[in-house]
Formats: structure tokens, C-alpha cells, sequence
């Protein structure tokens, strides 16, 4: 068995579930939002993580439906 550790890329889809409050906003109060939550959060880990974001619209979460 090898000893030797490696770092692996770990990729991660988080579903958000909304609010009407969160589906009254436009896109750029989202963005502001999760830019104000989520920031802090990268500033402190910014060496190791990488943050995308990736919008779905309604019919793409429905598709599988």
C-alpha cells in the first residue's frame, strides 16, 4: 500500500430550496446575498477552496420531474 497521501479535488452541488423572500429578489440581490454570507467563508480558506456559482432556472430543476 502506497503511504505517500495525495490531494484529491472533492466537487460539491449544493441545492438551495427557497423562500419567497429569496425568489422576490432579482438575480443581483441574490448574488449581493450570497456574496455577503459566503465571502467571509472564502476569504478564510481561500488557498484550498474554490467557490462557482452556477444559477438553474425553473425548468431545469423541473426537467427530471
Amino acid at each position: 500500500m502506497n503511504s505517500t497521501r495525495g490531494t484529491f479535488p472533492l466537487t460539491v452541488f449544493m441545492l438551495v430550496k427557497t423562500q419567497p423572500e429569496w425568489l422576490g429578489m432579482s438575480p443581483d440581490e441574490r448574488l449581493g446575498h450570497l456574496k455577503h454570507v459566503f465571502q467571509p467563508i472564502i476569504d478564510a480558506h481561500r488557498e484550498t477552496v474554490r467557490f462557482r456559482f452556477f444559477p438553474a432556472g425553473c425548468r431545469e430543476c423541473l426537467r427530471g420531474a
